[in-house]
């Protein structure tokens, strides 16, 4: 874990889930709290099942922390979430644990749709609810309006997730 922010400190948790693709099981991995001092490139170093240390090289493989799971690399997808001790989320990424070639027998083909809902009041944002009935990777939203999502580009797992569309200039 690493920040960039020179000026603040960082004091959360890091949450670690595997996303397998084969059957949309979210499988937690680890959840550990996180302390980062003032400072740019202030950074933590920790193993993704704990334990161990990746500075003396002995934290597990993917393999053998997945293996227990009862999945492989070929259909996993790492969910990272950094969170502040209120829960708010302050950042969070995705990571393939194999290459997407090696992880297409693994993955169902997934049904994507989009819902585009009502404007705001004030006309700025408009909610767009995504629902998949499967593991869907790479999902990527496009409009030819002026504007971006709060969200886009993203892994999500069976279920749906409601994105705001953002209106440039508004």
């Amino acid at each position: 874990v690493k920040k960039d922010s020179p000026l603040k400190s960082f004091s959360g948790m890091l949450k670690l889930t595997v996303l397998n693709v084969s059957n949309n099981a979210a499988i937690a991995v680890n959840s550990t709290a996180v302390s980062l001092d003032v400072g740019a490139g202030a950074a933590a170093w920790l193993c993704a099942a704990g334990g161990g240390s990746p500075l003396d090289e002995t934290c597990d493989s993917w393999s053998d922390v997945l293996a227990p799971l009862g999945t492989a690399p070929n259909q996993a997808v790492l969910l990272t979430e950094l969170s502040l001790a209120d829960g708010t989320v302050q950042y969070s990424s995705f990571e393939l644990l194999a290459t997407p070639a090696a992880m297409l027998g693994a993955l169902p083909k997934a049904t994507v749709s989009a819902t585009v809902g009502s404007p705001s009041g004030d006309g700025t944002s408009v909610p767009v609810t995504v629902s998949a009935d499967g593991a869907a990777l790479f999902v990527g939203l496009t409009t030819a309006a002026h504007g971006r999502f709060s969200r886009n580009f993203f892994i999500m797992p069976q279920g749906q997730v409601v994105v705001e569309f953002i209106a440039f200039g508004a």
